[in-house]
């Protein structure tokens, strides 16, 4: 921390090495800070290891305009150029969720599902990936959708993931169908007092 006396004060801290403790440390001497200390993914272990990096968080309980935000980073040492993708996803999307996301936001068992759900949708999108919760699989339709458009692609993950009966989607679909019925009543209403007014007189 002595070093911190030596930097200019428009310096931005990264720190990879100390914990989060000593980011409102680096914050309250005006320096900008970014924490990556507990998203290396050099430290990947089998099993669900994003559950640590979901769990981290660099702030403390007063939120300091100086904190960034957080970066994950590697060493190049451990990764090659085939596998980088493998190893960086989707343990950055638990990292990108943690950063996004409110404190109160902290449940695993709400977090795994769209973790899984984002992966699929990688995988979908030709970006190599690696297993989020252990064994698992996605349903890709054909593994590629390189050769679609890109607004089809996009459009055809919004239906996917929109169940058609959910709470609001059931809804939706009874006020739809009230909305038609009445439509074609009234339609029906409207057709039938023309067809009164046009029919001809018929005398004895």
């Amino acid at each position: 921390m002595w070093l911190l006396f030596l930097l200019p004060k428009n310096t931005v801290v990264q720190l990879w090495f100390s914990g989060s403790e000593y980011v409102p440390k680096v914050a309250q001497r005006n320096f900008s800070v970014i924490f990556s200390s507990c998203w290396y993914i050099d430290q990947v272990k089998p099993g669900s290891w994003w559950h640590a990096f979901y769990n981290c968080d660099p702030e403390g309980p007063k939120q300091s305009p100086n904190v960034l935000g957080g970066e994950v980073c590697a060493w190049g040492e451990h990764i090659a150029n085939e596998d980088v993708l493998v190893k960086m996803w989707p343990l950055t999307s638990a990292a990108a969720e943690r950063l996004w996301s409110k404190k109160n936001v902290r449940n695993i068992e709400e977090a795994a599902p769209r973790l899984e759900e984002h992966r699929c949708r990688m995988l979908r999108r030709n970006i190599p990936v690696g297993s989020a919760s252990g064994p698992g699989f996605c349903i890709t339709e054909g593994h590629s959708d390189e050769k679609k458009p890109r607004h089809q692609v996009l459009s055809e993950e919004i239906f996917r993931y929109m169940p058609l009966i959910s709470p609001v989607n059931e809804k939706y679909l009874v006020n739809l169908t009230a909305m038609i019925f009445c439509i074609g009543l009234l339609g029906f209403i409207v057709l039938f007092k023309k067809s009164r007014r046009t029919l001809p007189d018929h005398k004895p």
